[in-house]
């Protein structure tokens, strides 16, 4: 459901880039009085406010899940749990008293690994001039 959200919001998104655009130049060329373009401000205005609903939408589906547990979780939770053996030392430590050690899942380093990556991808566009040529 948050796909198609998702891909219905960019849609509309690409189709509506014209229209920003136009806006964007007239606003540009000339001072405008509060009637002027009035049809085109509201379109701009309706836009945006369902841009952000379709969002609002896909993170109330995010969180509160409506149709439940996907199969894979429902499969997960009926398989019975492997312990592995830095779980088991990390249980005798904490028994013992010894200060227990944080294991992040492999999946936290590889996000970090991507943002830090985009982050300094982004850093070398931007100072060789090659990003955002209107700002």
């Amino acid at each position: 459901m948050k796909f198609l959200l998702t891909t219905g919001a960019t849609t509309v998104l690409l189709l509506h880039i014209p229209t920003v655009t136009r806006m964007a130049r007239v606003a540009a060329d000339m001072v405008l009085s509060a009637s002027d373009f009035r049809a085109l401000r509201i379109q701009l205005v309706t836009h945006a406010a369902g841009g952000l609903l379709v969002l609002l939408a896909a993170t109330v589906l995010s969180v509160y899940k409506p149709w439940g547990m996907t199969q894979y979780g429902l499969r997960k939770q009926h398989e019975p749990r492997r312990v592995t053996s830095a779980e088991l030392s990390s249980r005798a430590e904490s028994e013992i008293g010894v200060g227990t050690s944080s294991i992040r899942p492999r999946w936290v380093y590889v996000v970090g690994i991507h943002a830090v990556g985009l982050a300094l991808l982004l850093l070398v566009v931007h100072l060789t001039g090659g990003g955002l040529q209107s700002h």
